[in-house]
């Protein structure tokens, strides 16, 4: 019954695993149905059902960084991959 609980705000955004678009900062290019995980390397996977898109991204620009660089970068990088392989 956990699962189906009604969640806070805070923890709306995880799935069983895997962060689901929704408050945390997805890429924007994605679908509401698009599901990830983001990495403190600035690595990504991402699948992306209704667009049939299913990707991993391997770097390493860790997040000690600093979190504007990482996080500004992985939604860039993750947004062009959506861009190409959505748009015709």
């Amino acid at each position: 019954d956990a699962v189906t609980a009604p969640m806070s705000p805070a923890v709306r955004a995880w799935g069983l695993g895997f962060m689901v678009k929704g408050r945390m900062g997805f890429p924007e290019l994605c679908s509401p149905a698009a599901f990830g995980h983001p990495g403190a390397t600035c690595c990504m996977v991402l699948v992306d059902p209704t667009y049939d898109v299913a990707f991993a991204f391997v770097s390493n620009l860790h997040l000690n960084t600093g979190y504007d660089a990482w996080h500004d970068r992985l939604m860039m990088i993750t947004n062009v991959v959506m861009a190409g392989m959505t748009r015709g």
